[in-house]
């Protein structure tokens, strides 16, 4: 059984569940090492697809708060930005706005 916290090679997102359950079926002989490597791929362009996805979004978001947008999802790409992910906005954007001497306090 793998222990600890499993990461891909972009960044350092946790690995999926499936990823995990599938290294630990390789680890046991009942996965081929070919067929691990092609889901460990797919899970790192699913993260970097994600990464692209919220990314833009996050520069939409900014963009309609700062009046050059309307809306936000005014036109694609860019996905919708859930409740934690806007207060993690909130935070971020109060903290770069703070002037430059408060933040190396």
């Amino acid at each position: 059984m793998t222990h600890g916290l499993l990461t891909t090679s972009v960044g350092s997102f946790p690995k999926a569940a499936h990823v995990q359950q599938a290294r630990n079926q390789f680890a046991q002989g009942k996965l081929p090492a070919r067929e691990l490597e092609e889901l460990e791929k797919q899970a790192t362009r699913d993260w970097i697809a994600f990464q692209e996805g919220i990314g833009m979004a996050i520069r939409k978001e900014v963009l309609k708060r700062r009046g050059a947008l309307a809306h936000a999802a005014i036109r694609p790409p860019g996905g919708q930005l859930d409740a934690p992910t806007r207060e993690a906005l909130d935070r971020v954007l109060r903290w770069s706005e703070r002037p430059i001497a408060a933040l190396r306090s």
